[in-house]
């Protein structure tokens, strides 16, 4: 019978290297690193962190999950609103796969 793996999230106003440490000390299989506040990929972009990142994570025992931005509104009847959703997205996967990440969650959402 398989074991459940459970992860630790890393969210806003978290420090990376100090939660990697605690998930891996608690017994923690992976963090979940949220793709909003400090995380966001364009921030991770722009300040050059996503070398860092990928080289905290390989460094660790533990795996990866990024959480993909929660107020895209991939079903938008704007095709704008649309396009730039699904754009943000797959910049998003891109980003995950280049941190190292095994998964990525992502909540399909839509005001139409």
């Amino acid at each position: 019978m398989s074991r459940i793996r459970q992860g630790f999230t890393v969210g806003p106003g978290m420090d990376l290297a100090e939660s990697l440490r605690f998930a891996e000390e608690t017994g923690f299989a992976f963090v979940e690193l949220l793709f909003d506040g400090p995380f966001a990929r364009e921030r991770i972009a722009e300040h050059e962190d996503a070398a860092a990142i990928a080289e905290a994570v390989a460094d660790s025992p533990l795996g990866l999950v990024c959480h993909l931005p929660f107020a895209l509104d991939i079903g938008s009847p704007f095709t704008p609103v649309r396009e730039g959703s699904v754009a943000e997205l797959l910049a998003c996967l891109d980003l995950a796969h280049q941190l190292g990440a095994e998964k990525t969650v992502f909540h399909p959402s839509s005001r139409a």
